[in-house]
């Protein structure tokens, strides 16, 4: 089971952490591309 393996769910932990993270930025990046062009 998962719960035998603290790694394995560290690990889970951790690819999720990072997917949020980068699903956060990815939404994130038409606001920076309108700050950006509209200090242009």
């Amino acid at each position: 089971s998962l719960l035998g393996r603290p790694e394995l769910a560290l690990l889970l932990v951790g690819i999720i952490s990072i997917l949020y993270s980068a699903l956060r930025f990815y939404k994130m990046l038409p606001y920076l591309k309108k700050f950006s062009s509209d200090s242009d």
